[in-house]
């Protein structure tokens, strides 16, 4: 049985471009399925029906302050959400939520505490449990974690991967570009998948793989044009359908 826990093992929690894991104490995940009653006359117990939807509530709690305007504010806009509850290592499990709005802000304060901030998101896309492939870290040269590759346990159709992007200096190039790769054995040739918008400013996108996806995972990244000293600090995360 492995056994995580939160003092030590939540790495992570992103919302678009920034983190919250600083500002929380509290983190609550739910996915539920919608059930249809289907019972038929005579019948002693209700039978229930998967409809095949499915819903999910991201829900946190933490510490209010005054710099942190996307934990504070509500907003239309649609966030990303990845939260590493197992540690920011590669295989490690991940949530990812495809779209999330902050929809509600509650503050609380007291005389003889430090004020609150309890943020509400409202789940607009589907929720994916998927695995660490690139942990979020600062890289200064092109590269690729073949060396550390990502294992998924076994090939998976049309998978979902997430990109978390927190800090970008180009440099004058004119953008990064982070692709996702498979390989069918450990030590094999990796393949290129499908690579995420170039990106050209800090933020979190998330893309759907065709095809069949081998087990074994990878990431490289690029900048393309010319320029000198780029940056950039991400994440990269991919959750089997």
């Amino acid at each position: 049985m492995a056994t995580f826990y939160s003092s030590k093992d939540v790495a992570y929690v992103f919302v678009g471009d920034d983190t919250w894991q600083a500002y929380l104490n509290t983190v609550n995940i739910k996915i539920s399925v919608k059930l249809a009653d289907t019972t038929p006359l005579g019948v002693s117990w209700p039978v229930m029906t998967d409809t095949g939807l499915r819903s999910g509530e991201f829900t946190c709690a933490g510490f209010y302050d005054g710099d942190k305007t996307i934990m504070n504010t509500i907003s239309d806009t649609d966030k990303v959400v990845a939260v590493l509850l197992e540690g920011n290592t590669v295989s490690k499990r991940f949530y990812g939520f495809r779209a999330a709005t902050v929809s509600a802000v509650e503050i609380g304060l007291s005389s003889d505490n430090v004020h609150t901030s309890t943020p509400e998101l409202s789940v607009r896309g589907a929720v994916d449990f998927g695995y660490v492939v690139a942990p979020s870290a600062a890289r200064t040269t092109a590269g690729n974690t073949q060396a550390t590759y990502a294992d998924m346990g076994a090939s998976a159709t049309g998978p979902r991967a997430y990109l978390a992007v927190t800090s970008l200096t180009l440099g004058g190039y004119t953008n990064l570009v982070v692709t996702v790769q498979s390989c069918a054995t450990a030590e094999g040739s990796y393949d290129d998948e499908t690579a995420f918008a170039a990106v050209t400013e800090a933020g979190a996108q998330t893309v759907a793989l065709s095809g069949s996806v081998n087990r074994y995972l990878a990431v490289k990244w690029a900048w393309t044009g010319a320029g000198s000293d780029p940056s950039a600090t991400f994440f990269v995360g991919v959750a089997p359908t």
